[in-house]
């Protein structure tokens, strides 16, 4: 049978969620087993194959199969071992983090993963990356040994663990071939994951192909002989294509969850991301109300996010004024109501902070999994 998954996504700041959504099972009939093929539905290709410049999130699916990263979570969040297998902050004031790789390991290539080879990959990660800002506090990466790194942080960086699983990407793990000629790695991969992209059996921007990597560590995450990844942009269409039985998996949103049931679709879901208005510009270098706190305030007070979760995403997610998950790293359960919806309260925090009749400003979003929808709910 083909299995949907959904992923919740939680109300963040002054907005509210969406659900990611997916559908899983075998080509072959089987369910939960191995067989031939698995086939994938991206409503979008990558933007890059080159996992430092992939996007975290949309890209994940096409990075993953051929990169492994360092540090992997489990299904419940943890943090487990993957190449690396000890790891953790030395000294205080977690500004050095050090971790050990597993012996034997090899590039699909053939070539050794070592410190050294780790090392050159995450540095030319922090300097290339889109995701820059987030290593930003990082000095140095160094090999200390055969199978030993050292990062060290200018500042204070708690969270490099995560910064190091298959989630952000970026402990994605390059091998000096791909570093050698990094235009080559956006259309190919240099990984040492467990699969590897099959080039003449891909079309860029259509579809992509992946057979096992024969020289993968470990050889009980490899469940296919081929996963294949579509890439149909249109979501009705999408969700048709995995109806008909012509692929296995697809994200879709809580608005599509009737139509896949009504198909025979199996649904799962998981607490997956946040999604919100963030009201980042706290100095007003664009909209100089913002940098009241009690403007920011008022915006909060005047979100009503159950009624925006109910309407968007039914049961599928839920209201928060936090911008980290239930159980994760930053989430506050003590705080997590700090902004009921009080428009009287707001009006009153708007007329002290001198905007008796309120304010306009600009705001940026995406349509990415429906956040126009959230944007559009926060606006009215």
């Amino acid at each position: 049978m083909r299995r949907l998954r959904i992923a919740h996504a939680v109300a963040a700041v002054a907005a509210l969620v969406l659900v990611a959504a997916g559908c899983g099972g075998s080509s072959t009939g089987s369910s939960g087993g191995k067989g031939d093929t698995l086939t994938l539905v991206s409503l979008g290709p990558p933007a890059s194959l080159d996992p430092a410049k992939a996007n975290v999130g949309s890209d994940n699916w096409f990075v993953n199969l051929t990169y492994d990263t360092l540090l992997r979570l489990d299904p419940n969040g943890r943090t487990q071992p993957a190449p690396a297998t000890e790891w953790g902050y030395v000294g205080t004031g977690n500004t050095d983090f050090e971790f050990k790789l597993r012996e034997g390991v090899t590039f699909a290539d053939g070539t050794p993963l070592t410190a050294e080879a780790v090392a050159a990959s995450l540095n030319y990660t922090r300097k290339n990356g889109l995701n820059v800002s987030w290593l930003s506090s990082i000095e140095s990466i160094t090999a200390t040994g055969p199978l030993s790194v050292r990062i060290h942080c200018a500042t204070p960086n708690p969270v490099l663990p995560r910064l190091l699983d298959h989630v952000s990407l970026v402990g994605s793990v390059i091998s000096p071939a791909g570093l050698a000629d990094p235009a080559k790695m956006g259309t190919a991969s240099f990984g040492a994951g467990p699969y590897v992209l099959d080039a003449g059996r891909t079309v860029s921007g259509d579809h992509y192909t992946y057979t096992p990597n024969a020289r993968y560590w470990d050889k009980s995450r490899i469940h296919w002989k081929t996963v294949v990844i579509k890439v149909i942009p249109n979501p009705n269409s999408a969700l048709q294509t995995v109806k008909t039985g012509q692929a296995d998996v697809l994200n879709i949103t809580a608005g599509q969850v009737d139509t896949a049931k009504s198909g025979g679709l199996e649904i799962s879901n998981t607490p997956l991301f946040t999604l919100g208005v963030d009201l980042v510009d706290r100095a007003g270098t664009v909209a100089p109300p913002l940098k009241d706190v009690r403007v920011r305030q008022a915006l909060n007070h005047a979100v009503d996010r159950e009624s925006i979760t109910k309407a968007l995403v039914r049961q599928y997610g839920q209201p928060t004024t936090q911008v980290a998950l239930p159980g994760a790293d930053g989430f506050s359960a003590e705080t997590d109501r700090r902004y009921p919806y009080d428009p009287a309260k707001a009006k009153q925090l708007l007329t002290e902070a001198g905007y008796p009749n309120g304010f306009s400003f600009d705001m940026e979003t995406t349509n990415l999994l429906g956040m126009d929808l959230v944007t559009q709910a926060v606006v009215e």
